[in-house]
């Protein structure tokens, strides 16, 4: 939900807001998610029972995510940084150790080519 709220903003060029100046979380895009899910299926015998966490393992902060996509769309965008807010998570990383052992699962997308990818993804079907 953040990374097309940033975009939507920067292409409206207004402020994007964070919450949390540290702030971590383990952003995973989609293709990623979909081929732990696939290899899930794949090996359900020698799985079934077990509960993954398909991430990616890295974490990133929410101010680098907001200055990549600022950087990426050329934007001139403010970024307005606030407390953390009650009850949010505050850091997140994913262990994938499990996923990546017994099903061979490998993240590739970094949160620099993900921002791309979504960033094309958006613009091609919504902001034309």
């Amino acid at each position: 939900r953040l990374i097309p709220l940033f975009i939507k903003r920067t292409l409206e060029n207004k402020d994007l807001h964070v919450y949390g100046k540290g702030k971590v979380l383990d952003f995973t895009y989609i293709d990623d998610s979909v081929a732990g899910v696939l290899l899930s299926i794949e090996k359900f015998d020698s799985v079934k029972n077990n509960v993954f966490n398909i991430a990616s393992g890295t974490g990133t902060t929410i101010i680098e995510v907001a200055q990549e996509i600022i950087k990426q769309l050329n934007g001139k965008n403010k970024l307005v940084i606030g407390d953390n807010r009650t009850g949010e998570v505050v850091k997140y990383i994913a262990d994938i150790w499990k996923a990546k052992e017994k099903l061979g699962y490998e993240p590739r997308v970094s949160i620099k080519e993900g921002v791309e990818k979504s960033i094309e993804w958006y613009k091609s079907r919504l902001y034309k």
